[in-house]
């Protein structure tokens, strides 16, 4: 199982710097408006987990502590069929979609495919972790990125159609070469098996409400540039986006790999087993963040001014947001050891406490005149110290009580 992890680990780095690759490609061959446009785009696949209550993340959790086919095979069906319903609902709703973002119906259309596909992927992921099936998760991995970088190449010649495509086809392929594949993990039939929904509810939803205030904080922290200033200058943050977009993925899609053991540990009272999984993962964070950090300090503008030279001003923004990300995600280890114990209120009190700061701070600006591209990248630094410190500062009054099992028990889960 450490070999699978290490393997995952590293595909993770490599899917990672393919699509760093990818993005840079489009920035070299589109204008600002265009990567403003993906920027929306994006940003519209990132709106749909708003709609799945929680259900990915407590259907993870069901699948690592309860190892009865029957019990996955209801929580798949559950699943898949409300991610369907959520799909049907914002497609039958995208014209008024497109007034809110203000742009053309057909590529919110596209979006909202995309982000339910994005939906189905990461609910495969996480089967495919809990039932230790890593070597398949691996492959879907390399051909789905392969598929999407090699459509991006024709952005040369489709512009920004392309782009769009490629983005698409990461998603999509995933899931079709999951759904073929892997037959055993197809869905039975559509329905929604209610004891299943509220216990996976139960264990996401409090996780659901935290990603949905920093989903919400991401979304309209963008809405507000692209309002106040202009799509062009929004455009012109699409490197500093990317690199936090980027930086992100290898924590978030390697976090299910130590979850599932942990979650089962400590639900069986191998407490100490469990806080091995945290610290192996809080290790590989710290790892990977001196790494991205001594890349960019000794060979990021060498890159830059490589492939996309005349994009080479918005390395700045890069640089100002750098602290705030890795403290962001050197917190995700605190997060971890908060969410395995089931202490899962703290997590979103200071999630959202940080949250609501950002945003007045940057409406304060905006009253003020006084908000640019770097009164925003310093702003978004600032709140990831902050949430660093105020996790710290929240395990640390929680240790007792974490080796303990006492949220787990004052929940009534044990």
């Amino acid at each position: 199982m450490i070999k699978g992890k290490i393997s995952f680990v590293s595909i993770s780095l490599v899917v990672n710097a393919v699509i760093m690759a990818r993005t840079m490609f489009f920035m070299r061959f589109l204008d600002s408006y265009d990567l403003g446009v993906l920027i929306i785009i994006q940003s519209l696949i990132a709106f749909l987990p708003l709609t799945q209550l929680g259900l990915i993340n407590g259907g993870l959790r069901i699948l690592s502590i309860d190892s009865y086919a029957d019990t996955h095979r209801k929580a798949n069906n559950t699943i898949f069929t409300y991610i369907l319903l959520i799909y049907i609902l914002l497609l039958l709703a995208s014209g008024i979609l497109s007034k809110v973002v203000m742009s053309p119906m057909h590529i919110v259309s596209i979006a909202v495919t995309a982000g339910a596909l994005s939906l189905l992927k990461n609910w495969q992921r996480n089967i495919l972790v809990a039932r230790r099936r890593l070597r398949i998760l691996n492959v879907v991995e390399i051909i789905s990125t392969t598929v999407s970088a090699v459509i991006g190449i024709f952005v040369i010649r489709y512009g920004v159609r392309a782009a769009i495509a490629s983005i698409f086809a990461q998603y999509g392929v995933s899931v079709f070469i999951f759904y073929i594949f892997v037959p055993s993990f197809r869905i039975s039939q559509l329905t929604i098996h209610k004891k299943v929904f509220m216990e996976a509810l139960s264990f996401g939803f409090i996780p659901y409400l935290t990603g949905l205030s920093m989903l919400l904080y991401q979304q309209v922290d963008k809405f507000l540039i692209a309002r106040y200033l202009s799509v062009e200058t929004l455009g012109s943050l699409y490197l500093a986006y990317a690199f936090i977009r980027l930086f992100e993925m290898l924590p978030t899609s390697i976090s299910p790999l130590f979850e599932s053991s942990a979650f089962n540990q400590y639900f069986s009272g191998d407490v100490k087993g469990s806080i091995k999984q945290i610290s192996r993962y809080t290790v590989i964070l710290g790892l990977y963040c001196l790494m991205v950090i001594f890349a960019l300090l000794f060979i990021g503008e060498a890159v830059v001014r490589m492939i996309v030279p005349d994009k080479i001003d918005q390395l700045r923004y890069v640089f100002l947001l750098l602290p705030g990300v890795v403290a962001s995600t050197m917190s995700k280890g605190f997060t971890f050891a908060l969410n395995v114990a089931y202490n899962l209120r703290v997590i979103l009190y200071v999630q959202v406490f940080s949250v609501c700061a950002y945003l007045a701070f940057i409406l304060v600006m905006i009253h003020s005149e006084s908000l640019s591209l770097i009164v925003v990248s310093v702003g978004k630094a600032a709140e990831g110290l902050l949430v660093y410190f105020l996790f710290l500062v929240a395990v640390v009054l929680n240790v007792s009580r974490i080796k303990n099992r006492y949220y787990l028990k004052k929940a009534g889960k044990i």
